[in-house]
């Protein structure tokens, strides 16, 4: 078997399909929420924050208000590709049933995932490579009407969707023909 590099994107990359307000949105909840992640993730962004963020008037920007630490803190998120992988991962464990939801919904449309409780953030990036009939329109719009209940959460699903996946709809290719990251790494 031929062993070839298989080509990931940094985390960051993210920010390409995220507009400013919803972004600003995720950070505020895992900042809100960071005593309920992972102690790996939470220590990643607290360390990442303690060196990288700058708030005037505060020498410890940890000890910033909750939206000024926020607003500040995008743009650690948008160019700090691991800064990015703990804020998503921190995202997705405060969303475990979201998670259980989209996995289930991914599973029936015949997409190859690895196992949901594998933590995403230990893989090298996300892989540029996307199922051709499967826009971000499609599987939302499915999706909403399989769960209506997520109707005015279409941007969640589609996070959701990109972090259980693992991909971004970059290369839009035939699943056939995807190459899969080796977890068990």
């Amino acid at each position: 078997m031929e062993n070839k590099e298989i080509a990931t994107l940094p985390f960051h990359v993210i920010n390409e399909f995220m507009v400013s307000p919803y972004r600003l949105g995720i950070l505020s909840q895992v900042f809100e929420q960071q005593k309920n992640i992972s102690t790996s993730h939470s220590k990643g962004i607290h360390n990442i924050i303690k060196s990288s963020l700058k708030v005037p008037g505060f020498r410890n920007a940890a000890l910033a208000p909750l939206p000024i630490k926020v607003k500040h803190a995008e743009q650690i998120f948008e160019k700090n590709p691991e800064f990015a992988k703990h804020i998503l991962a921190g995202w997705y464990e405060i969303n475990p049933e979201l998670a259980k939801i989209v996995f289930s919904f991914l599973e029936s449309r015949e997409w190859k995932l690895l196992p949901l409780k594998l933590d995403r953030s230990n893989l090298p990036g996300i892989l540029p490579t996307w199922p051709e009939k499967e826009d971000f329109e499609t599987l939302t719009t499915a999706f909403v009407e399989a769960y209506p209940e997520y109707t005015d959460k279409t941007d969640d699903v589609t996070l959701m969707i990109v972090w259980i996946s693992n991909r971004l709809p970059i290369e839009m290719k035939n699943p056939m023909e995807w190459e899969y990251v080796d977890a068990a790494k």
